[in-house]
């Protein structure tokens, strides 16, 4: 329910927001129309706006039941104090048990359900008020001197009534009730009139006011109800047009990631081939580097258009994970400074690093180029005992270069703000953005500066919760800090901390969807050895008994990557081709790849009883171009193969962040997990140790 809200973009907050024509219900309508118009979907997927209206039931209980205690108390006050009390009371305890149903309205195990038994809470509540009114008026009969009693409730009373009789009638339209309760709140007003009248103005032109009023509400209350339908239907065409853009650009994303890993796995087979004629011409492998670099880019772009997407949608959900922070770091750095701090720790890689990286951009365009970056690491412990990571990322100012002030460090992290208008501002996520992304994770961020002689320094700061490390930490100088008789990194207490930064900007929103760029994270090579699980050791392999090619199955819904697979088999796994290939072109393909991987189906989907494949690559995500509802996730491919008796090795390929890959490499029933845009040795490599070792130990 919360993910239909968020598509629907928030443009339901732009709908009806001029008061209403009726004074009374000016306020409530004017303020709360995006509630109202949630309330009518009956006939359009109306379980979806169930948890988004639950929010201003209670609000709106008390404003649907104001006009009736008002026009109580001017009903009732000619009776004395106690007839007072007893309807002001009776109308409390109707309030607070609504109140106690839409308290509980998200709770319920049936929210449509609820729905109703709040609205007829209502409406009984409504008609027992109209009633009321009519019982506790007085009835006039009698005349002083020709003239009527001048008395103030007997003056005002036919008004009251005539009032809750069209509150009661605009309210059950506003809030669509029933049809049967509707048609009650119309005659009801009539009969309590007839059965009860107050006789102030005779029988005949009492009917009349009543009538007349009825009348008014339900022309005010159809015209409003039917004005807020077909605002909903156009909310709902604009949502349904969102959602289908929404899901094409995923398909979109899924694409241009997985050709972009393909062809990076195409033209390293190239790569391959060539060397195996002789040297490459240095022209020529310069070509390739760059044409797999533009590659790298365009996947990397895809990344961060995602993590827009989910930051726009509140989608993003921070996960720690264990992350080599120094080769991480160092790798975004490159030749461009230093880094001394924490080797291994437990943290969001994803948000971290796409911050790490921003900052790192602002420093190269300011930095005075003669003096390195400095990146340093340490772990503090908070006032609540919580552990943190601190990382100050410090550059000396270009010459020329002012420092900034202290209401420029805070101003830095505003949307729009651009603290040195003579530099080019950034391409990359932006200062606003990564205070937002950070806050994801429960982090912040901060600008400070500092002056030593004549140079200034601009240092950015990020504070992250983070799971310390259970052993040694090395150090920069390659020394290992042991840590307590716990194994724990030893911890500097934050409230002892001598830094001199501006805590200026503390990142307080809570919706992000970040994507990090695994290319600058780690190199290929990294990558794929740090998401591998950790291999059996070498020496339990059949030492030089002569082992049989592998059997190797694949599944992916890309032509490109099929091909990749196939050049993965043969070049750099050496695979038995005569049972090796890829499948996954129809959906037929893609359901029956688990009995191809068992042995009982060939890869042209022919009844076998062969051996069980020794490998099976799988896409994560599966889709088809005939039917664009189609979605199979490659994890429960493997779960299926698992249950179903496949003892061989299951590696997973993914064009998703570097978490999700962490996430893959962890499941109990996937062996390895890679980015699509992998190093094919390093996949290959891996396969043949993890088959291998497997072999010696049966």
């Amino acid at each position: 329910c919360g993910r239909a809200e968020r598509e629907n973009g928030g443009k339901a907050r732009m709908l009806l927001r001029h008061p209403s024509m009726i004074p009374l219900l000016a306020p409530p309508v004017s303020r709360y129309t995006h509630w109202l118009s949630l309330r009518y979907l009956e006939e359009f997927h109306e379980y979806e706006y169930m948890i988004q209206a639950s929010r201003w039931n209670s609000f709106a209980v008390e404003i649907c039941m104001f006009g009736l205690v008002f026009a109580s108390f001017i009903a009732s006050t000619d009776y004395g104090l106690a007839t007072e009390f007893d309807v002001f009371a009776f109308l409390l305890a109707s309030i607070w048990s609504m109140l106690a149903i839409s308290r509980r309205f998200s709770q319920h195990e049936d929210p449509l359900r609820s729905k109703r038994m709040l609205e007829w809470v209502m409406g009984c509540t409504i008609v027992a008020g109209i009633y009321l009114h009519a019982a506790f008026s007085p009835c006039v009969t009698r005349w002083d001197n020709g003239a009527i009693f001048t008395d103030f409730t007997f003056k005002y009373a036919p008004m009251a009534h005539a009032l809750s009789i069209m509150s009661g009638i605009i309210i059950s339209h506003a809030l669509h009730f029933h049809p049967v309760l509707k048609f009650l709140m119309v005659v009801w007003g009539t009969i309590c009139t007839v059965a009860q009248p107050i006789f102030m103005f005779g029988m005949e032109t009492e009917l009349k006011i009543i009538v007349v009023a009825t009348a008014a509400a339900f022309l005010t209350g159809y015209a409003f109800e039917a004005q807020l339908r077909d605002n909903f239907a156009m909310q709902q065409k604009s949502c349904e047009s969102l959602i289908a853009q929404r899901r094409a650009d995923s398909r979109l994303n899924h694409v241009i990631k997985g050709l972009c890993g393909g062809a990076n796995g195409l033209l390293l087979g190239l790569k391959f081939q060539l060397e195996h004629n002789g040297p490459i011409p240095e022209a020529s492998d310069c070509l390739l580097t760059q044409v797999r670099g533009m590659l790298d880019e365009a996947t990397e772009w895809a990344h961060k258009r995602q993590f827009f997407m989910q930051l726009e949608m509140g989608e993003y959900v921070s996960t720690e994970t264990s992350t080599n922070l120094r080769k991480a770091i160092e790798d975004l750095l490159g030749l461009d400074g230093t880094y001394e701090g924490i080797d291994m720790v437990k943290v969001d890689s994803n948000l971290l690093l796409l911050v790490v990286q921003e900052a790192l951009s602002n420093a190269r365009k300011y930095r005075d180029r003669s003096m390195p970056i400095t990146i340093t690491s340490r772990l503090v412990k908070s006032n609540s005992g919580a552990q943190r990571l601190q990382i100050k990322i410090s550059n000396a100012n270009q010459t020329g270069l002012r420092a900034l002030s202290e209401d420029e460090c805070r101003q830095a992290f505003k949307p729009g703000v651009k603290v040195n208008s003579d530099n080019p501002t950034s391409d990359g996520l932006g200062l606003d953005n990564a205070a937002v992304a950070i806050s994801a994770a429960k982090g912040r961020v901060w600008l400070s500066t500092t002056k030593n002689g004549r140079t200034d320094y601009t240092h950015f700061h990020v504070d992250v919760p983070v799971t310390a490390p259970p052993l040694g930490v090395y150090q920069s100088d390659g020394r290992s800090e042991q840590g307590s008789e716990t194994g724990e990194l030893p911890l500097e207490d934050e409230s002892k901390s001598t830094s001199s930064s501006i805590d200026s900007t503390i990142a307080t929103l809570d919706r992000v969807a970040l994507e990090a760029a695994r290319k600058e994270v780690l190199s290929e090579a990294q990558l794929g050895q740090h998401l591998a699980k950790p291999l059996k050791p070498a020496s339990k392999t059949r030492n030089g008994a002569k082992r049989r090619p592998l059997v190797c199955v694949g599944v992916d819904d890309t032509r490109m990557l099929r091909k990749m697979h196939t050049i993965l088999f043969e070049l750099f796994v050496g695979a038995n081709m005569e049972r090796s290939g890829s499948v996954g072109a129809t959906i037929r393909e893609i359901e029956a790849f688990a009995d191809i991987a068992l042995g009982g189906r060939d890869l042209e989907l022919r009844p076998t009883s062969l051996p069980q494949a020794d490998v099976a690559i799988i896409d994560q995500n599966l889709c088809n171009d005939d039917d664009e509802t189609f979605l199979v996730k490659g994890e429960d491919i493997a779960r299926k193969l698992r249950d179903m008796g496949y003892t061989g090795v299951i590696c997973m390929l993914t064009g998703s962040n570097r978490a999700e890959v962490n996430r893959l490499s962890e499941l109990p029933h996937i062996d390895l997990a890679f980015d699509k845009n992998s190093d094919l040795r390093i996949i290959a490599e891996h396969i043949h140790k993890l088959c291998h070792a497997e072999a010696a130990d049966n």
